[in-house]
């Protein structure tokens, strides 16, 4: 039985689940940036410039913390939408 990658199926915790049920926790961290677009941006504002993977895990972390700020300044108006101010 052939099987594309993405639903591959594996064996765990004696039953058979897809790669995608099984790795919840890998997907819920999934990446919020898109490394193409912000190297592109980089290369626009300085050609020369190169890109670590350092960098990209620290951008995240500062959109994380940005993100759950504005959460917590949406909820302090009693939002549950997040608008540009919230930013």
């Amino acid at each position: 039985m052939e099987h594309s990658p993405r639903r591959k199926v594996i064996k765990g915790n004696g039953k058979l689940r897809t790669a995608l049920k099984a790795n919840k926790e890998v997907c819920k961290m999934a990446e919020l940036i898109v490394k193409s677009k912000v190297k592109e941006l980089v290369k626009s504002i300085d050609p020369e410039m190169r890109v670590s993977p350092e960098f990209y895990d620290a951008l995240e972390e500062e959109i994380k913390a940005l993100v759950e700020k504005a959460v917590k300044r949406a909820k302090a108006e009693g939002r549950k939408t997040l608008y540009a101010r919230h930013v």
